[in-house]
């Protein structure tokens, strides 16, 4: 038996009751901009669009917890990864969210915490879509960390809040060694960038 999402249904199965969250984040991107608008032609994280349908923007709650969503998987911060930018990424207003951290809000839509953790990104995604049609009013999603658990991750549909964002940008990593070296420390990780930066 395979143990998988279901997929969601055409229409939503219950009222799905938002969240109002002055969002700080954290987030390491490549881009200059950590605001830039990206479309995929197709989906390739967890609450990506499906078929590039809104851009969306990713970040954790906590400085450390951006480094453990990055470089959990890998466990490795190596050389190629010293001009990536560490961004802080704050909204000027509260921002409206799907809770997917409350299993009152997943048991009502027929999920569970395996939206937050599952790699099937095929169905996230869809989930993803499926929020964004049924609620209009809705910035983003709020879920539970694969790898700092005890941080919220932030999913922002950008077609609908980036207007709402600033952003302070700390640097490239290779720059902020003292808070590569913390993340590495909490988060098990091991860094290979180079030594006097």
């Amino acid at each position: 038996m395979v143990d998988r999402l279901p997929a969601p249904p055409e229409r939503a199965p219950a009222r799905i009751r938002l969240v109002r969250e002055v969002v700080s984040l954290w987030r390491l991107h490549w881009e200059a901009d950590a605001l830039q608008l990206q479309h995929h032609p197709t989906g390739r994280y967890r609450f990506d669009a499906p078929a590039g349908e809104y851009p969306v923007l990713y970040g954790n709650k906590e400085c450390l917890g951006a480094f453990a969503e990055v470089y959990g998987d890998t466990g490795l911060i190596d050389a190629a990864q010293g001009a990536r930018l560490l961004s802080c990424v704050t909204a000027r207003c509260p921002l409206r969210l799907v809770p997917l951290d409350d299993p009152l809000v997943l048991r009502r839509l027929g999920l569970d915490m395996r939206v937050n953790v599952s790699k099937d990104y095929g169905v996230t995604q869809q989930w993803s879509l499926a929020f964004h049609r049924w609620r209009p009013d809705a910035d983003g999603v709020r879920y539970l960390s694969r790898h700092a658990a005890q941080h919220h991750n932030y999913c922002l549909f950008l077609d609908r809040c980036a207007t709402d964002l600033s952003v302070n940008t700390l640097g490239a990593i290779q720059d902020l060694r003292r808070i590569v070296l913390f993340a590495a420390d909490r988060y098990h990780l091991a860094v290979s960038l180079p030594r006097g930066q």
